[in-house]
């Protein structure tokens, strides 16, 4: 009960912050330049085919640690090859949070369960 309360306090509070953060960013620069190409940010050779609003809504959804690892790796060819086949690094990031949040919060619940026990 406990970890599910701290959990949603973060994640309000994160999507308030963010919330904030992209009103900000949109008042200052205005709504216009969302429907630019991503592809204009860095390089005209790139495999994202999106716009900057896109860009906004990606980025807001995957979290405080992954914004600018996943931003310069959206601008990227990087590739991981594992055996014959080969996987873009975006999707990697994406795929490994997924797995990476449940796993680490049933730890966390584990532990704390011991902790409480001992």
């Amino acid at each position: 009960m406990k970890i599910s309360a701290s959990s949603m306090i973060f994640i309000l509070a994160f999507a308030l912050g963010i919330a904030v953060h992209l009103l900000i960013l949109n008042m200052a620069f205005g709504t216009d330049c969302l429907k630019t190409s991503f592809q204009m940010l860095f390089s005209i050779i790139n495999l994202s085919n999106i716009n900057l609003g896109q860009l906004e809504i990606i980025l807001a959804l995957a979290g405080i640690g992954l914004q600018n690892n996943l931003l310069y790796q959206l601008a990227n060819f990087n590739y991981l090859y594992i055996g014959g086949m080969s996987f873009w690094t975006p999707y990697i990031i994406l795929v490994s949070a997924a797995i990476e949040v449940p796993v680490f919060l049933l730890l966390a619940v584990r532990s704390y369960c011991k902790h409480q026990v001992a």
